[in-house]
C-alpha cells in the first residue's frame, strides 16, 4: 500500500470520527491481557497434572496426554509471545488448535461419574476456563485485527479509486508505471495555486 494515501485514510478516518478498534487500542490491549492471565492459569494447573503423572510413575501409560499437555505449555507461551508483538495470526495458530486437544485429554482424565456432567468439578474451574479464556481472547484478538484490516482496505481502495479516476481523467492511456509514479509524487494537501484561486473566488 502507498504510504501517502494511507496517511490520507488516516486523515480521512480523524475527520469524521470513524471510530473501530485497532490493535493499538484499549480493546485489544485488554483482551492481550486477558490471554496471557488465561494462559499462566491453564498452565499451573497443566504443569501439576505433568508432575502428578510424574511422581505417580504413570508416564507410560498416559504419555500421549503429557505429549499433548506439554504442546499446549509451549504452544500457548509461543502464543503469549505473537500477542505481545502484536500478531494475533501467529497467537491464534499457536493456541487455538492445541487448546481443543487439551481440554479433550483434561476431560479424558478427569471423567467422575457423581462429578458435573460425568466429569470431576476441577475439569472446569482448573482447566476448561482458563483455557476458555485463551480461546475467546485469541479469536477476539484475531477478529479485532482482520476487521481493522478489511476497514483499513476499504478506506484506502475508496481514495486510490477517486484518485486515479481524477488523474485518469486527464492522462489518455494511463500506464501502470505512470499510474504508480503519480503515487510516489501525490499530496494530499491543497497546492498554493489552488489555495490562492479558492481566496480569489471567494
Amino acid at each position: 500500500m502507498n504510504e501517502t494515501i494511507l496517511a490520507q485514510v488516516k486523515r480521512s478516518e480523524e475527520k469524521y470520527n470513524i471510530r473501530y478498534a485497532k490493535k493499538d487500542g484499549a480493546l485489544y490491549g485488554g483482551f492481550r491481557v486477558a490471554y496471557l492471565v488465561s494462559y499462566i492459569y491453564a498452565a499451573v494447573f497443566a504443569a501439576m497434572v505433568i508432575l502428578g503423572i510424574w511422581f505417580n510413575d504413570e508416564i507410560s501409560t498416559n504419555l500421549n496426554t503429557v505429549y499433548t499437555i506439554g504442546a499446549f505449555l509451549v504452544l500457548g507461551l509461543g502464543g503469549a509471545v505473537f500477542g505481545g508483538f502484536k500478531i494475533p495470526i501467529g497467537t491464534a495458530i499457536c493456541s487455538l488448535p492445541v487448546s481443543v486437544w487439551t481440554v479433550i485429554c483434561f476431560g479424558k482424565l478427569l471423567i467422575d461419574p457423581a462429578g458435573i456432567l460425568g466429569l470431576n468439578g476441577k475439569f472446569y474451574w482448573a482447566h476448561l476456563l482458563p483455557i476458555l479464556g485463551v480461546v475467546v481472547s485469541a479469536t477476539v484478538m484475531l477478529i479485532i485485527d482482520l476487521r481493522a484490516r478489511y476497514i483499513l482496505k476499504k478506506g484506502y481502495e475508496k481514495i486510490s479509486n477517486r484518485l486515479y479516476a481524477e488523474y485518469s481523467a486527464h492522462a489518455e492511456n494511463l500506464s501502470e508505471e505512470e499510474w504508480e509514479e503519480f503515487l510516489k509524487t501525490y499530496d494530499p494537501r491543497p497546492s498554493k495555486k489552488n489555495k490562492e484561486n479558492k481566496k480569489t473566488e471567494e
